[in-house]
C-alpha cells in the first residue's frame, strides 16, 4: 500500500471513530459503484420500437443486430456502438451490400458497414433513437441526415420533402444509396 493510501486510509479510520461517520465521497472514495450509479441515473435509450414483423433489435438498447424483418439486405449483424446515449451513436457492423451492377441479393457480399442512430424523443413511452441509416464508406458512401428510417413510426425519408416518405416495412434503409 503507498503512503498516500495509508494516510487516506488513517483518515477514515480515525473519523469513524471519533465522530461514527465516514468523510464526504472523494476521488479516493467514490460514494457509488459505477454500476449504481448508472442504475440510479434515467433510463438507457433504446433504438425505436418494432413497427414491422419479424424485426430484430427495435425497441432494445444497444443491439448488436437490426433487422427490418424481411429482406436480407435490411440486416446489419455484430455492431459495436459507440457514444450510445449521446445525441447521435455510431456503430460497426456487416450488412449485405448491393453493388451497382448486382441484380440479385444472391450476389450481394457481407461486408462492413456504419450504422448512425439519432434524433432522440420518446416513443412507445420510452426514451429512444427516432432515425437509424447505414451506409457502406468503403463504396464512397457518407452519413446523409435527410435519409433515414424513423424506427417509431417505419417512415422511410428519402432526403426529398415530406410528401415523398413512405412506409417501409421490409426493405433496407438505403436501398436508393446502394446503388450509387
Amino acid at each position: 500500500m503507498s503512503e498516500k493510501n495509508n494516510k487516506s486510509s488513517l483518515v477514515v479510520i480515525a473519523c469513524v471513530l471519533s465522530f461514527g461517520v465516514e468523510p464526504r465521497a472523494s476521488s479516493a472514495f467514490p460514494a457509488h459503484s459505477p454500476k449504481e450509479a448508472r442504475s440510479s441515473s434515467r433510463p438507457e435509450l433504446v433504438a425505436g420500437k418494432v413497427w414491422a414483423s419479424n424485426q430484430l433489435g427495435y425497441g432494445q438498447a444497444r443491439p448488436s443486430t437490426i433487422y427490418n424483418g424481411g429482406d436480407p439486405t435490411g440486416r446489419v449483424e455484430h455492431i459495436r456502438w459507440v457514444d450510445w446515449g449521446k445525441a447521435k451513436a455510431v456503430g460497426q457492423g456487416t450488412a449485405m451490400y448491393l453493388g451497382p451492377n448486382t441484380t440479385s441479393v444472391v450476389d450481394a457480399r457481407n461486408e462492413p458497414v456504419t450504422v448512425v442512430v439519432w434524433d432522440i424523443c420518446t416513443c412507445n413511452g420510452r426514451r429512444a433513437y427516432r432515425n437509424i441509416e447505414w451506409f457502406f464508406p468503403q463504396h464512397g458512401q457518407s452519413f446523409d441526415a435527410t435519409t433515414y428510417i424513423n424506427m417509431c413510426t417505419g417512415d422511410y425519408a428519402s432526403g426529398k420533402s415530406d410528401a415523398t416518405r413512405k412506409k417501409v416495412q421490409h426493405t433496407r434503409p438505403l436501398a436508393k444509396r446502394n446503388h450509387i
